[in-house]
């Protein structure tokens, strides 16, 4: 039996000082110990007869309840530049990234090359002019030493005070056609003036020998003689080095991040594409959005993002979402093992599209029901059931009441002997079990009627076909005359439900609860008894629970007496 204080846990309600009904509510959120996350803090909302969490906010995933830290950095570098490679520190329910490096300026997230002059003057003198070469020789800068200085320019000795003995030295003939004439003892080096070459840069050399455009990009020489790349459609950048972001893909993965498009950039437009997020069969997926932008429109008409319970456009949908608002509160817990994600832009306004990082659970289905009515359905209603699931409902309602169930839809993959997938409810007495029925078809049966106040639903499913499942409602009615009932008077009388005063009648159940004030004792005098004599008492019996039990199924003395 379940004890008051144990119901109003259960139920959410509890009563007033003079009256014994459940009607006043418990304010779950306002217990000592709060029932949603306070680390990060998640609002806790309390309804009528029971609460529920928020979502965990942006950085973090979980139910509410829990809610862990999202590593950012695990995916795509947290967002932070990758070319170049900028280090992702990830934080409490965020991520900071580092600084660019060296040759680089930006924040972290995006770094733009600004050149090897601008880093400590490229190494060259701290007076002399650093001048960019743009890679088409073996030298990266050229130094050169200012009015009255002479040197290489290079290092902190690079210019020397005075002017040097050049009418003398190597260079006096000015051996360099295209280039600038350093001393090196007795013999010169040339650095070579960009589109030239050879000991004397007296060569011709095209910027686009050899190709510097990555991935097949086409090169092509601008009137300033640098190279120029046309990129192909799947890659983009100065040189074609970067891969352009495709829309949609199957991913299969136990977790992850899924961000569209990545680096704060917004969608394209004319988009039509898919992702599919896949785990393991045996597994569901928790999704939590962290992020959601796009453009809002009437009935989401123009860009959205429309999810189905399952891996293609045909499962059951779940809601076609745009605007600013996270999809379903911003957590998705699927019944299958994957979600399809269809992703449209029309060809006007883009936003910055969305973010969700998911993972696997076990799935969870079954229950135990209190209430004196209610629904089930199948893992997945009211689209197709998941396979490979084993769901068990537990009904009880109050004692002396019936339990009737009403079948809205019953569409099981049929099978002859309901080996496969298969419904099933039996009426329970808490250590045994009468099945009352079991469905494996298409079929809509009529309402079905328990004796008693305990029953079972059980939903099995195989790995092998699905159907649409089921959709039943339970409700307590009157028991039957006599069968069962509380009773809180200090004395009282019991006995079998009988047909005409003769015998019992056949196939009941029937449960009565002795309920006195707290600190009483209940002696029970068995005045007559006349059951069934079997082998452990396998069919007809009454049972006593009084801190453990007792069953009886047999004559027994009229003076015998139980406390």
């Amino acid at each position: 039996m379940v004890s008051n204080v144990q119901r109003q846990r259960l139920f959410g309600w509890k009563s007033q000082q003079n009256d014994p009904a459940c009607t006043v509510d418990v304010n779950e959120c306002e217990a000592p110990h709060p029932p949603c996350s306070t680390q990060p803090l998640v609002p806790c909302i309390n309804i009528p007869g029971s609460f529920y969490c928020g979502s965990c906010p942006a950085g973090y995933t979980g139910n509410g309840h829990y809610c862990s830290d999202l590593d950012e950095c695990s995916t795509d570098n947290g967002g932070c530049s990758t070319v170049p490679k900028v280090q992702c520190i990830n934080t409490m329910g965020s991520r900071v990234c580092g600084s660019c490096p060296p040759g680089y300026q930006g924040d972290g997230v995006t770094c733009i090359f600004i050149g090897a002059c601008r880093i400590n003057n490229g190494g060259c003198h701290p007076l002399a002019t650093c001048i960019e070469n743009r890679g088409y020789t073996n030298v990266l800068v050229e130094c050169q030493c200012p009015q009255g200085f002479h040197g290489d320019g290079l290092g902190p000795q690079g210019c020397q005070p005075g002017t040097s003995e050049v009418g003398s030295g190597p260079c006096a003939s000015n051996p360099c056609v295209h280039g600038s004439c350093l001393p090196h003892g007795n013999e010169f080096i040339c650095r070579c003036s960009l589109g030239y070459t050879g000991p004397t840069c007296a060569t011709t050399v095209s910027p686009c020998v050899p190709n510097p455009c990555k991935n097949s990009g086409i090169c092509t020489i601008t009137p300033a003689r640098t190279a120029s790349c046309e990129c192909t459609a799947a890659y983009s950048g100065p040189r074609c080095e970067t891969p352009k972001e495709t829309c949609g893909g199957v991913i299969r993965d136990l977790s992850g991040t899924l961000t569209y498009p990545s680096g704060g950039a917004t969608y394209h437009h004319g988009l039509s594409c898919a992702f599919i997020l896949a785990t393991n069969v045996s597994l569901v997926l928790n999704v939590t959005f962290t992020k959601f932008d796009l453009e809002l429109s009437s009935g989401c008409r123009h860009d959205f993002l429309q999810i189905h319970d399952g891996g293609n456009a045909g499962s059951h949908q779940l809601g076609r979402f745009c605007g600013k608002n996270l999809p379903l509160n911003g957590s998705i817990i699927s019944t299958h093992n994957s979600l399809y994600l269809w992703f449209h832009s029309d060809n006007s306004v883009s936003h910055t599209g969305f973010s969700l990082h998911w993972n696997s659970i076990l799935p969870v289905c079954g229950g135990i029901l209190e209430s004196e009515h209610g629904t089930i359905s199948s893992p997945g209603s009211p689209g197709r059931y998941s396979p490979n699931r084993d769901c068990t409902w537990q009904i009880t309602i109050r004692p002396g009441k019936r339990i009737q169930f009403h079948f809205f839809t019953v569409m099981i993959e049929p099978n002859p002997n309901c080996d496969g997938d298969y419904l099933e409810i039996n009426e329970t007495n808490r250590d045994r079990s009468m099945q009352l029925g079991i469905y494996c078809n298409h079929t809509h049966p009529p309402p079905l009627l328990t004796s008693g106040s305990f029953a079972t639903v059980h939903f099995h499913s195989d790995a092998h076909g699905q159907d649409l499942g089921f959709q039943i409602t339970y409700s307590s009615i009157e028991g039957s005359p006599g069968c069962g009932g509380v009773h809180t008077a200090d004395h009282g009388i019991i006995s079998t439900p009988s047909e005409g005063g003769a015998t019992y009648k056949p196939n009941m159940l029937c449960e009565w609860k002795i309920q006195l004030p707290v600190g009483e004792k209940i002696r029970i005098t068995w005045i007559n008894f006349n059951l069934e004599t079997s082998l452990v008492c396998k069919f007809d019996y009454v049972k006593t629970r009084v801190k453990g039990s007792v069953v009886l199924c047999l004559r027994r003395n009229l003076t015998d007496k139980e406390e």
